[in-house]
């Protein structure tokens, strides 16, 4: 798959701000990021802000907004501080169902939030975060325009999966155990264009790994390609 890098310098940034995203249950924080000429948004939707605030996700963001088609970033926990931990398996279900709600109203509010209405909204996601972004897809057809998923778990979307349009990558680090056979099952549900992408996830000489990089780029790629096209038909 062709990746494209991005530039060594910074882009122009038309607006960088800590943003509140009000939900019927709750108020969510985020960063927002739009470039001047920013051709999509992309939400990373992850668990919480902790995971917001990684070094990993900040350059994620980085890298997007900077990429050859830039894009604006929406970083955005789904779980408030103090709100549930990570669910074990009993609870795991009842959680979906509140992030894919959280991540609903938080695309409600880039289509209705002036910076960034006129944008085609993209999203990714990781974890349990996987899931909810598929089932968001799949309620906001033709509004959601494409996914990234990152060692995830799109299973736990599984009756939601025949409903989703958006062009989908799944991306799969080599030591994450049984994601594979995961992700397989489930690109034989869906019916949206889709890719799986493994990537190696070793230390360079550097003490660096290899998969930060590469996901930056194929996320870079991904959207690069699918956020400035016609939005998809709507069902």
């Amino acid at each position: 798959m062709d990746v494209r890098q991005a530039p060594s310098r910074a882009r122009p940034v038309n607006d960088r701000a800590e943003v509140e995203i009000p939900l019927p249950d709750v108020t969510l924080r985020g960063d927002l990021v739009v470039p001047l000429d920013a051709r999509g948004i992309v939400v990373l939707a992850l668990h919480d802000v902790a995971e917001c605030r990684q070094p990993f996700i900040v350059n994620l963001a980085e890298v997007l907004t900077t990429a050859e088609v830039p894009v604006a970033t929406l970083r955005v926990g789904l779980v408030p501080p103090g709100g549930a931990p990570a669910p074990g398996w009993p609870e795991l279900h009842a959680q979906i169902e509140m992030l894919s709600s959280h991540l609903e109203g938080i695309v409600d509010w880039v289509e209705a939030t002036e910076q960034t209405r006129r944008l085609p909204i993209g999203v990714l996601a990781t974890g349990t975060s996987v899931a909810a972004a598929l089932e968001t897809a799949a309620r906001r057809k033709g509004i959601v325009r494409a996914i990234v998923a990152w060692n995830g778990r799109p299973d736990l979307a599984r009756d939601m999966l025949d409903r989703v349009l958006a062009p989908t990558l799944f991306v799969v680090t080599d030591t994450y155990g049984g994601a594979m056979a995961v992700e397989r099952e489930v690109m034989h549900v869906m019916r949206a264009p889709h890719v799986l992408a493994t990537v190696p996830d070793e230390p360079l000489p550097t003490g660096e790994r290899v998969a930060p990089a590469e996901i930056e780029r194929l996320a870079a790629d991904w959207f690069g390609r699918h956020l400035p096209d016609r939005p998809a038909a709507r069902h």
